[in-house]
């Protein structure tokens, strides 16, 4: 790109009067800079570092002095707007959609082995300039941010639902098994709650041509889940009457609590969320060591954890032994 279009598309104020007039490539990263780049000081003012491997021009905003004569020192009022310009810009050149997504599907992204043309946006633009920046042609962002992906895309599309390219042969709580292409799915782990997004992220790795692998669906729950006894000691998958069902979303939770309400009603269901979310029939807690002292107290077949994972039993409060019978 030639330096005046970089000035005139993020609006940038050049301090000197070098020799150059074009740069290469851009890096985002002093260390990684090539000769001819143009570095963009996103993770701090490395500008020395980024001079002597060859930049021929730095885009910052902060006051700093001029250096070297020979390279282009462009200064903007703001260097994230100045980011999203230039990484709009670049990606408009590469044909990428931008998809807008609900978190019950983002949640499900994991367990999908996906090719490299897929990027989830779920940081701040600037931490993923340069992912973003060097997408290859015909790649899909997906994000729950429509802000994010407003600043980035003239145009957002919206993940189609109610397709079904997946036959469900039989869905529960804990597991669903299906057909896909001739393939039998057993008894995946994974509820039911999920079965419209994971249709819908069927349709669209299918309708954009991204290669995919369902291998990895049944190794990754959702919202992870933990079988237990009465003393909170852990089971094995589906081997005890209660488990625990967390969720570090919490509007995520709310959705799962409210689900399992209506679609295990042979089970008494409780929801434990932190003191400061108020939803009718769920406990709170205001300290994580609260919710063992809860789940011990309480009547249960099903817990929803709302905002902690599964690395919550790790705590101590959680390191209980159950008490021996006394033979007085």
């Amino acid at each position: 790109m030639r330096l005046q279009s970089l000035l005139t598309l993020v609006n940038g104020t050049l301090l000197n009067k070098p020799a150059i007039t074009s740069f290469e490539n851009v890096s985002f990263s002093a260390s990684k800079v090539k000769r001819g780049d143009l570095y963009i000081s996103v993770s701090g003012n490395f500008f020395d570092e980024a001079l002597h491997n060859g930049a021929y021009i730095v885009l910052f905003d902060s006051d700093i002095d001029v250096t070297d004569e020979e390279v282009a020192w462009v200064k903007v009022v703001s260097l994230n707007d100045a980011l999203i310009k230039l990484i709009r810009y670049k990606m408009s050149k590469k044909n990428i959609k931008a998809f807008k997504i609900d978190k019950k599907t983002a949640s499900l992204l994991n367990s999908f082995s996906t090719d490299n043309r897929l990027f989830y946006l779920n940081d701040s633009i600037d931490k993923n300039a340069e992912y973003l920046y060097k997408l290859d042609s015909n790649s899909i962002v997906l994000s729950t941010n429509s802000n994010y992906l407003k600043k980035l895309f003239a145009q957002i599309h919206t993940v189609k639902k109610g397709m079904t390219p997946l036959q469900i042969i039989s869905s529960g709580v804990f597991s669903i098994s299906f057909i896909y292409k001739n393939v039998y799915y057993d008894r995946i782990k994974l509820s039911s709650f999920f079965t419209l997004s994971l249709q819908a992220l069927v349709t669209l790795f299918e309708e954009n041509q991204i290669s995919f692998s369902l291998n990895q669906l049944g190794s990754s729950f959702c919202c992870q889940v933990q079988f237990i006894d009465r003393f909170l000691n852990q089971r094995e998958f589906g081997k005890s009457e209660q488990a625990l069902i967390f969720e570090k979303n919490i509007s995520l939770a709310k959705e799962l609590f409210i689900y399992f309400k209506k679609n295990a009603p042979w089970a008494n269901v409780i929801g434990v969320f932190p003191k400061r979310i108020k939803l009718l029939n769920s406990l709170n807690y205001d300290k994580i060591d609260e919710i063992s002292k809860i789940l011990l107290n309480e009547h249960y077949e099903y817990a929803i954890i709302a905002g902690e994972n599964k690395s919550l039993l790790e705590h101590n409060s959680f390191n209980l032994k159950p008490k021996q019978p006394s033979l007085l």
